[in-house]
């Protein structure tokens, strides 16, 4: 007979992982869910559909959508895929290779209420808060 604990703790493992958890030393350690967390989709300033980056609220992790293919599929942005937050000057720094492997991997912008800019070298990449990655 399979005892109900062993049921039960696979599930609650799985519930653990999921929603909005809270960890008491939140991403840049205030205790606090970071105003980042969720989507922003990539502002391409046309009815393209760019990438989109999503921020984990209560960690350092981002997960990274890129622009959808012509067959509606997508890749993944690749690297340490983290963000860094400082609340009280809006800088922000994603750590990712947000134009493919072997391209730039740190990004650094300015939050501006719901839109922020990132630049790496001569490249830069608009977002704004909402969106939902491709294909999903």
């Amino acid at each position: 007979m399979i005892k109900l604990r062993n049921l039960l703790s696979p599930v609650l493992l799985l519930l653990a992982g999921c929603g909005d958890a809270y960890d008491s030393t939140g991403a840049n350690g205030s205790g606090t869910i970071s105003p980042m967390a969720g989507n922003w989709a990539q502002d391409t300033g046309t009815d393209v559909e760019g990438m989109t980056i999503t921020f984990d609220g209560p960690s350092d992790r981002i997960s990274v959508h890129l622009a959808p293919r012509a067959d509606g599929t997508h890749g993944h942005g690749e690297g340490k895929n983290t963000y860094s937050y400082d609340a009280a000057t809006k800088a922000l720094t994603v750590n990712s290779e947000l134009m493919g492997h072997g391209k730039a991997d740190k990004w650094i912008g300015v939050v501006s209420g719901d839109a922020f800019e990132l630049a790496a070298a001569d490249m830069k990449l608009k977002f704004k808060k909402g969106g939902k990655p491709a294909g999903h």
